[in-house]
């Protein structure tokens, strides 16, 4: 199992059902069943944590892009079903990891986000942006595992967008509606002008691309998504390749927009690649009660473990 992280589910599901397979003289004989134990109470307190407590579920969008670097993403158009109480801080702190974050506070209270994991590649940050920069660029970056605040340019560091504008709250202080997206976004000058923040006073191009963000997300979340990708390359390439494109306009947008949507328009009507299936982060935490309450259950069928078992069912 390893140390218990975000994506630590399907392993520890799949350790607790070969030792559940076992004959009972065979459990007996593994000698590290208490470190099972202990990644699933882990597991569970890490899901619990990371997410709201609403009953009202949403399904949004997220993603995190380098686009001022001239480069793509961290994290492509993912589809996501959450509570509704659940934060951008949350969100992000289920789908990165903690491993694969730096940052202060929690994800409900003081969050910011300094340094996201990424080995450095080629950068080509565009010209208008070097312009804006001027002496703040410095073209460093400090690690070449992650991606931090102050990287290539005195202003830089991870701001974040829902519903095509920049909060001005932290996001362990914002939750989202159903459909929205919510992109994190590395800014290199102008402390956020770079990405269409209107509150940095002076915009070098505006922040358009959640719509075609979220069709992204759904080609992706479609079942067969590798075979909708690959009947389908023209219109999802060009998609991929303007939303890449930080100088990309509205006249591309709306073209890439257009020809994806047709395309996914005709495969979700006929089923040919399966339903959209959003990644649902709610499921993995009622799997993790749920081996909790198994848990519970006593050896013996006494009245309390008819008890237990009826919670567990």
């Amino acid at each position: 199992i390893g140390t218990v992280g975000q994506g630590s589910g399907e392993a520890i599901r799949a350790a607790r059902a070969a030792y559940n397979a076992l004959s009972e003289e065979e459990q007996a004989s593994v000698s590290n069943y208490k470190t099972l134990v202990a990644a699933e109470k882990a597991y569970e307190e890490l899901i619990n944590a990371a997410l709201g407590t609403s009953d009202e579920l949403i399904t949004v969008t997220m993603s995190v892009e380098k686009f001022t670097l001239g480069q793509g993403y961290i994290l492509e158009p993912t589809l996501v079903t959450i509570p509704k109480d659940t934060t951008a801080a949350q969100l992000a702190i289920a789908m990165l990891g903690n491993d694969n974050m730096k940052f202060d506070g929690t994800g409900t209270s003081s969050f910011y986000l300094s340094s996201i994991a990424d080995k450095a590649e080629a950068v080509k940050i565009p010209d208008a942006i070097q312009k804006l920069a001027n002496l703040n660029l410095t073209n460093e970056r400090a690690s070449e595992d992650w991606l931090s605040e102050f990287d290539y340019a005195a202003q830089a560091g991870w701001m974040y967008s829902v519903a095509g504008e920049f909060p001005q709250v932290q996001a362990s202080g914002k939750t989202m509606n159903d459909g929205e997206a919510i992109r994190w976004q590395f800014t290199v000058a102008g402390l956020g002008a770079d990405i269409g923040d209107t509150n940095s006073g002076k915009v070098l191009i505006a922040n358009e691309k959640d719509a075609l963000t979220t069709l992204v997300a759904k080609v992706n979340a479609l079942e067969n998504s590798e075979g909708f990708i690959k009947d389908n390359a023209e219109a999802y390439e060009e998609a991929m390749a303007v939303l890449k494109n930080w100088s990309a306009d509205k006249a591309a947008i709306d073209t890439a927009y257009a020809k994806l949507e047709a395309a996914l328009n005709a495969a979700t009507e006929d089923k040919t690649y399966g339903n959209i299936v959003p990644k649902n982060l709610v499921e993995d935490k009622a799997i993790a009660k749920a081996i909790k309450l198994i848990d519970a259950i006593p050896g013996d069928i006494t009245a309390e473990a008819k008890d237990a078992i009826e919670a567990a069912r």
